[in-house]
């Protein structure tokens, strides 16, 4: 039995009797339509297009009977139902009107996002998440069940509340009895559900545990799904549908078991805590079957520390990651991907006051110390130093010695003189005395050994500061690279208003390349009908990032595994067609989204040359405080060393003596 037709202003009456006044027609699906209520924004009146069976009538009256204020914060929950008369049978219902909200899709979907959510960075996705693990709680804490999770029943608002709606497709039960759910998306159906018809089903919340887990796993991945990725075996890439129901989840720690591995331009799991990774794991292996799955209640708190442990990067102030990892996983995936994966926010020009000739003016102030015009060296010490004690003793036993070496070979000539003895025997008095005399020599010079070393060592050692000054005299090159940085900043400074009048003027010249790339934006895949191409096909294009028609290149798809010649042809034409649709507009001005990302380009240019030139004068002294400390540290080393040979010198001139 269809229903009536419906117009504005027609009555319409609640179970309680209650007069309402139809406006408009506000959203209509394959179901129903659903009108907004004259002099009330906050409801809202769902009517079913076949009228509305006795089975469905029962089970809403269940849903309006366990509303409750929970419910109703997080949900469109059926608070009455609606009658045509006031003596009529039901013929839809009233709920929650759900104002300021957008697809949870257009949230994760990077591209999307620029549009939809154009400021949101990830610490707004990960409190997403984290309400939609709430709304979940809600639902289950009320003792019911989803059962049919999927992106299309899921709102997020700029606040990163959440909402879920067509909550009259979720399993109901109270004490008497059980309404099914009868109805999956395949993509957020548990492995131990796939391919069944849900007639007779019972459905847990482990099987909305599921759902939620790929829901969660959209939006940390930004739209990849936990089961898309590249399987390593086989001619052809898996469908999702195929990938759940073997447990191949494509991030898995045992890769070799999953025969999966992620989209190369993917986010890692190891990106994430390590928490994480176990509640994936539990919800997408066989584990999870057997009622292991994380519920939404475990959810909450991982997500919230996971929000409490990011920090921001460095080099792009738009990214933020946890801070376990050392370097920003976001860098790494736009470098793959080509597009700039968060918004950023931006501020009306002039309302930050920044002083850039009175930060330049401390920048300048900092300079290195003069050059040293002169070292220390050994004459620097002359007149305070002092012959070492033991010396005189060693010189006059030296000469002692000398005296007896020479006495010693004297004596032998003496003897050869006066004895005239043979020839040999003449030679070997005479070696005897050069020998005794050698000895007497030598024993008279080694008590000096140790000064005579010690000079050596002494002049080695200096030499090797002198050295290492002259290495290290000048100020450091990592001063002269962070002023050429500061400089740069206060140049980027400077240029910004002329940039911005040539990028105008680029965008107003490139406005028909614009306005076609936005048309073909518009165009999604995951909408489109192309032979051929189902759901599954279409998640493998997302695997490799073509996800709407200006996305469709022959360079990106002719090396998709599974994605044959016949696919190819059918969305190139496809892509064709949508072009040839396309005229250009010449009244349109620049768009308003290329001038926010201009916009946005900039004001990052700005933020980051400002936090650069801010933080200059830091950064300019550490510099010259590091390299002034290892500069003093030498200086003292050097006078140190010029003194220890200036001492080993005066040591020696006085061992010099006879």
């Amino acid at each position: 039995m269809s229903a009536p037709p419906l117009r504005s202003g027609a009555t319409v009456y609640g179970t309680d009797g209650a007069v309402l006044l139809l406006d408009k027609e506000i959203g209509r699906g394959g179901e129903g339509a659903v009108w907004s209520i004259q002099g009330d924004q906050r409801v809202a009146a769902k009517f079913y297009h076949k009228g509305i069976s006795a089975e469905r009538v029962r089970k809403l009256e269940v849903m309006c009977r366990l509303k409750s204020e929970g419910l109703l914060k997080i949900a469109a929950w059926p608070t009455s139902m609606l009658r045509l008369t006031r003596s009529g049978q039901s013929e839809g219902l009233l709920m929650p009107r759900i104002l300021g909200y957008q697809p949870a899709h257009l949230l994760y979907s990077p591209k999307s996002r620029r549009t939809t959510f154009p400021d949101a960075q990830f610490p707004f996705i990960v409190h997403s998440a984290g309400n939609i693990a709430r709304a979940f709680a809600a639902i289950h804490d009320a003792g019911q069940v989803i059962g049919d999770v999927n992106h299309g029943n899921l709102l997020v608002s700029e606040q990163a509340t959440v909402a879920l709606i067509d909550c009259d497709s979720f399993e109901i039960s109270d004490q008497n009895s059980v309404y099914p759910c009868l109805v999956g998306v395949p993509q957020y159906t548990p492995p131990e559900l796939q391919g069944k018809s849900f007639q007779g089903i019972r459905r847990t919340t482990q099987h909305d545990a599921f759902g939620l887990a790929v829901l969660v796993f959209h939006m940390l991945f930004l739209g990849r799904h936990p089961f898309a990725g590249i399987f390593r075996n086989g001619t052809a890439d898996m469908t999702i549908e195929q990938a759940i129901s073997e447990y191949r989840f494509a991030y898995a720690a045992d890769s070799g078991q999953s025969q999966m591995q992620p989209p190369p331009s993917a986010p890692r799991l190891s990106d994430f805590p390590p928490a994480f990774s176990e509640l994936f794991e539990r919800a997408f292996t066989k584990a999870g079957a057997y009622g292991n799955r994380a519920s939404a209640h475990e959810w909450i708190p991982a997500l919230e520390g996971l929000s409490k442990s990011l920090k921001q990067c460095g080099a792009n102030r738009s990214h933020y990651f946890p801070n376990h990892l050392t370097a920003c996983p976001w860098c790494r995936v736009e470098g793959m991907v080509g597009i700039p994966m968060f918004g950023v926010k931006i501020f009306i020009a002039g309302t930050e006051q920044f002083n850039v000739s009175a930060v330049w003016a401390r920048i300048e102030a900092i300079v290195p110390p003069p050059e040293v015009s002169s070292l220390p060296n050994s004459q620097t010490f002359a007149g305070t130093l002092s012959v070492h004690v033991s010396i005189g003793d060693i010189v006059r036993k030296r000469r002692v010695k000398r005296l007896m070496s020479l006495a010693a070979i004297a004596a032998a000539i003496a003897i050869v003189f006066a004895a005239q003895p043979q020839f040999v025997i003449s030679i070997a008095i005479l070696i005897s005395g050069l020998a005794g005399m050698n000895a007497l020599w030598k024993a008279g010079e080694s008590e000096a050994k140790e000064f005579r070393d010690a000079h050596l060592n002494a002049a080695s050692d200096y030499a090797k500061h002198v050295e290492e000054w002259n290495r290290i005299s000048r100020a450091p090159a990592s001063f002269a690279d962070t002023k050429q940085k500061l400089a740069s900043a206060r140049q980027v400074l400077n240029d910004l208003p002329a940039m911005r009048v040539r990028r105008m003027a680029e965008l107003n010249g490139e406005r028909r390349q614009k306005q076609l790339r936005h048309f073909l934006e518009s165009h999604r895949i995951e909408d489109a009908t192309l032979p051929n191409i189902g759901k599954g096909r279409k998640e493998l294009l997302r695997v490799y990032n073509v996800e709407d028609a200006y996305d469709v290149e022959l360079a990106k798809i002719s090396n998709i595994k599974g994605f044959g010649p016949s696919m190819r042809a059918t969305i190139l034409a496809w892509r064709m067609s949508i072009e040839q649709a396309f005229q250009f507009d010449p009244s349109k001005g620049v768009d308003p989204r290329d001038i926010r990302d201009l916009e946005q380009d900039l004001n990052q240019k700005r933020a980051e040359a400002i936090r650069t030139l801010t933080s200059g004068p830091q950064a300019l002294q550490q510099s010259l405080n590091l390299w002034l400390t290892e500069r003093d540290s030498l200086m003292a080393q050097l006078n140190q060393s010029a003194r220890q040979l200036g001492q080993a010198e005066v040591n020696m001139k006085a061992l010099s003596r006879w």
